[in-house]
């Protein structure tokens, strides 16, 4: 749902005929959640690789530990574990470098206004910097960590709120509801008829 909420407003700017209006939505704190809606991505990223992972894990087990590994689209690179951990934290030592620089020298902020989005709450560029290259990683990883203790039994009341047989349902509708909801976005804002 967050993903969608934020594409919502992501395909709208397009028909938006007063940016300026916009421009006093992300001074708002309360609409942070829209903001930051790249973290949608990486949560999903994060679950997908550990869904990607299990599978793999438990295709493995019924075949002794071994996988045809030939479907995977960076075999060349894993062929030689230490060559594809070496590309691993090369690409990542990269990403974490480069977003640093580029939003150093460009002044950019945690979000495209180089602030922190609330009024009177101007962070440093350092800072900034700092948040613009680990907040996306670090907030995978702690995806990772929460969906680690409560695999283990560590998860508490979080465990049981993130189990609740409820959740399968709505998971199915969401997941349809991601699947469709570019088409009716566009429908609406290109105000064209699409017939599903």
């Amino acid at each position: 749902m967050w993903v969608i909420l934020g594409h919502t407003y992501i395909f709208g700017i397009s028909v938006w005929r007063n940016m300026a209006t916009l421009l006093s939505l992300f001074k708002r704190f309360t609409f942070q959640v829209i903001s930051n809606a790249l973290f949608s991505v990486d949560t999903f990223f994060m679950l997908s690789g550990l869904l990607v992972t299990y599978g793999i894990m438990k295709a493995m087990k019924k075949q002794n530990n071994k996988h045809n590994w030939v479907y995977f689209y960076a075999h060349r690179f894993w062929r030689k574990p230490k060559l594809g951990g070496l590309i691993l934290l090369v690409l990542l030592l990269a990403h974490f470098i480069s977003s640093g620089v580029i939003s150093t020298v460009n002044g950019f902020g945690p979000n495209m206004f180089g602030t922190s989005g609330t009024p009177g709450d101007a962070m440093s560029q350092e800072l900034s910097s700092l948040y613009t290259a680990l907040a996306r990683t670090v907030w995978a990883l702690s995806v990772g960590w929460v969906i680690y203790a409560c695999s283990t039994g560590y998860g508490g009341f979080v465990n049981t709120i993130l189990s609740w047989k409820a959740f399968i349902p709505l998971s199915r509708l969401t997941y349809c509801a991601y699947l469709v909801h570019p088409i009716i976005l566009q429908s609406f804002y290109l105000k064209i008829s699409i017939y599903l």
